[in-house]
């Protein structure tokens, strides 16, 4: 199924991105925003490269999420459409990288 370009509130509070991705023949991946006190928290920020960084900028930009209120990305998983994304928004937004081992 190809990637929504719709914001979705799941609950207050809590965002669903999808970003496109051609990976396994999947067309999206979901992606999180939990917003809190101290900003926003990013669940599995899509593949690496421009183009998945691209598309998660403009979902962010969509959704009123500027990068410098990311104060945390989660990595739920070990498959690159998950965290693939997460070094470079981590470099951007100066937030920590959480994943389990």
């Amino acid at each position: 199924m190809d990637a929504s370009p719709d914001i979705l509130e799941v609950v207050p509070g809590i965002l669903r991105l999808q970003l496109p991705i051609d990976f396994t023949g999947l067309g999206h991946v979901n992606t999180y925003a939990l917003e809190d006190e101290k900003g926003f928290t990013l669940v599995d920020p899509g593949l690496p490269g421009e183009e998945s960084w691209n598309a998660l900028r403009g979902r962010m930009d969509a959704a009123g999420i500027p990068l410098d209120r990311v104060h945390t990305i989660v990595v739920t998983h070990s498959h690159p459409d998950h965290f693939g994304g997460a070094g470079l928004l981590a470099q951007e937004s100066g937030g920590a990288i959480v994943a389990s081992d």
